[in-house]
């Protein structure tokens, strides 16, 4: 049996649907490797207004992803959420390009993950793009085609997840952090390594 590779998403439950973008890669990988997309995030959520109609996260993620991509979902719960995430080998953040007001957003979740020492792939919206290439990294993908082959070197090559995590870490330290609340945190969450 293959090593299982944890292939983690986070965010808000709405934005689940920002897979939609990636799932046959998800797909194409589900059939080559031994992966498993760690989902976290709540466990529900309201549509319309925020009010009207309760969405199930676990039902709609079996909607989106089908039954051929294997999936699990973790309550998100700011007690876990470090040691749930810092569990996996790599993160995805896939946004669909055409939603401007989406694509548009700026580069937090990166170096939120960054500073977790998470190696990560995103799409390539302009804020993701310009901040890999100021950490000298190209890790972020135009379409689900490029998608595909970035998480298909990441499975297999671990000195790269740790390539990124590593510049992303030192990039996020340098420009966006002070260092001392850095090294507090990973004595906190005992992040003494680079994810791989």
């Amino acid at each position: 049996m293959k090593k299982k590779i944890k292939i983690a998403w986070e965010g808000l439950p709405e934005n689940i649907v920002q897979l939609k973008e990636i799932k046959s890669s998800l797909l194409k990988l589900s059939k080559e490797f031994n992966i498993e997309l760690v989902i976290i995030t709540d466990s529900y959520y309201y549509k319309f207004l925020r009010s009207i109609i309760k969405i199930d996260t676990k039902e709609y993620l079996k909607k989106i992803l089908g039954d051929q991509i294997k999936f699990k979902h973790i309550e998100w719960k700011i007690h876990n959420y470090f040691e749930q995430i810092i569990d996996t080998d790599f993160v995805i953040i896939p946004i669909n390009l055409d939603d401007k007001l989406v694509a548009g957003k700026p580069e937090n979740k990166l170096l939120h993950l960054w500073k977790l020492k998470m190696p990560v792939i995103t799409s390539e919206t302009a804020a993701y793009k310009r901040t890999m290439n100021k950490a000298g990294l190209n890790h972020y993908a135009k379409n689900d085609i490029n998608f595909y082959n970035l998480c298909k070197k990441f499975i297999k090559n671990k000195n790269l997840r740790i390539k990124n995590a590593k510049k992303g870490y030192n990039y996020s330290l340098k420009n966006f952090s002070n260092i001392k609340i850095m090294k507090n945190w990973d004595q906190v969450l005992n992040i003494n390594s680079f994810r791989g």
